[in-house]
């Protein structure tokens, strides 16, 4: 399965560069939260963070989708590299000049934020062109795998280079960033086609993958299910307190507790690139949710780093788990002319799960400390595994894939705003 998706026209491209966004998202969020958290002492400050990247999804992100679905989403995936590429370059001169205020490193990080509220929806959507609808599953569960491989490699390589300081993370950053900016470019005749768009009103176009949401029960409850149990669960903005103050391992040993997770990840995906999960989907996905928020309580209450890398490790292999089964489930019940704006609308609940849940997060340890405020999230996340499946019956009662992909050609048939023609995958 694997040496036959690989040898998808465009596809090993696609790979290459979605390895590198996601080494990038992972370490220059990590070498923010460092360098800012040297210059305030103050983790309220990593909170804020959070809200930077999470403001430009909620301003650009459905306008974002409606983009990824009117135009070349390699395209929009090679100008989104640009401006990371950009944002890099600005954080590397405020380390070389050795700037001390705090709001040009906050706007640089919306900047990286807007860039990445116009890839989010682009890539997921242009995997689907990429990869005929039977080997989905798979391909989702493969790039899925790189993308975590890269989140092994970015954060530990970033910890060994703040060693030298925050200038050279930022400047290997940037390099990488151009490069995915060319590479992008190169697969663009990939992304050509589609279906037709109808509807000229852009409001109502940017509300059509918001409609197909609100009438679909189980993608309403695999949004949500993301948005509540990441939105509570959230522990990466406080690694750096952990880091320096609890576990005592410096940047270094940062790298390491932000590797873990993206190594049980990165595990759990390859396996799953090529050993599907065929039966009891919506329970899996549950499970996985559950398993994440026990792990988060773990670590949370280790003073241990090796049971530190474990349960961290473990959180990363149960939340890909569940991740690979939500955006197969969505890119499979939404038809390729409107699955941007269905994606856009999954990265708001994504981002906001994310990004607010380090701002969530890092108010919580300012409050609380650092310590309760993950294990209070931990309990929370395995409290909403427990409550989802009753309150979204139709999560728990998802048995095969198979079944989404006539719902999705209902659904996107009645949207609205897209021609009949897409199907629930290419």
């Amino acid at each position: 399965m694997v040496p036959s998706l690989i040898r998808t026209p465009g596809f090993a491209i696609y790979l290459t560069c979605r390895f590198i966004l996601g080494l990038i998202v992972r370490a220059q969020a990590l070498a923010i939260g460092y360098h800012l958290y040297e210059l305030t002492d103050d983790p309220i400050a990593l909170g804020y963070v959070g809200i930077a990247m999470f403001l430009p999804v909620i301003g650009f992100g459905l306008f974002a989708g409606d983009i990824a679905d009117r135009a070349n989403r390699a395209i929009v995936l090679s100008i989104s590299s640009f401006f990371i590429a950009t944002s890099s370059l600005g954080l590397l001169a405020l380390a070389i000049y050795d700037v001390q205020i705090t709001w040009p490193f906050y706007a640089l990080t919306v900047l990286f934020g807007i860039a990445l509220a116009f890839a989010k929806p682009a890539m997921p959507a242009f995997v689907a062109q990429l990869v005929p609808g039977p080997q989905l599953t798979n391909a989702i569960a493969l790039s899925s795998g790189i993308s975590q491989m890269a989140s092994v490699i970015g954060p530990a390589a970033i910890g060994a280079l703040l060693i030298f300081g925050p200038a050279a993370a930022y400047a290997a950053l940037a390099g990488i960033a151009l490069v995915a900016t060319i590479m992008w470019f190169t697969i663009r005749s990939h992304a050509v086609g589609g279906a037709t768009i109808t509807d000229d009103r852009m409001i109502s176009r940017i509300t059509a993958g918001i409609r197909i949401v609100m009438r679909t029960p189980l993608i309403l409850g695999v949004m949500s299910l993301d948005l509540f149990a990441v939105l509570l669960g959230s522990v990466m903005a406080l690694l750096p307190v952990f880091a320096r103050d609890i576990l005592m391992i410096g940047p270094a040993g940062l790298g390491l507790l932000r590797a873990a997770p993206a190594l049980g990840a990165a595990l759990t995906a390859i396996i799953l690139a090529r050993v599907a999960i065929r039966r009891h989907v919506g329970p899996i996905m549950l499970l996985g949710v559950g398993v994440y928020g026990a792990a988060i309580l773990v670590f949370g209450l280790s003073q241990s780093l090796i049971l530190s890398l474990i349960a961290l490790a473990i959180s990363g292999a149960a939340d890909i788990l569940s991740n690979i089964l939500r955006n197969t489930a969505i890119q499979l019940s939404a038809p390729n002319a409107i699955r941007g704006r269905v994606n856009a609308v999954s990265q708001v609940f994504v981002s906001g799960s994310n990004e607010l849940g380090d701002f969530r997060a890092g108010v919580s340890a300012g409050l609380l400390g650092a310590v309760p405020a993950v294990v209070l999230g931990g309990l929370g996340t395995v409290a909403v595994a427990g409550l989802w499946p009753w309150l979204f019956p139709s999560l728990r009662k998802l048995d095969r894939m198979s079944e989404l992909g006539d719902q999705g050609k209902t659904e996107g048939g009645s949207g609205g705003s897209t021609s009949s023609g897409g199907a629930a995958a290419k």
